[in-house]
């Protein structure tokens, strides 16, 4: 995901009242700045190869 579509996901998430909005919207911030779990996911993608979002 580009760094404008995360923030596209991430802003409705800003405003969060409840508990569990902020903590599905610091867990996926959590996820998304580990740079390991980035380069993992790379290093198992090859060119050409089919995607599901």
């Amino acid at each position: 995901m580009s760094l404008h579509g995360t923030t596209l996901l991430m802003n409705p998430l800003d405003g969060a009242r409840s508990l569990p909005l902020y903590q599905l919207k610091t867990l996926i911030e959590g996820v998304l700045a580990d740079q390991r779990r980035g380069t993992a996911a790379r290093a198992n993608l090859h060119l050409g190869q089919p995607v599901q979002l």
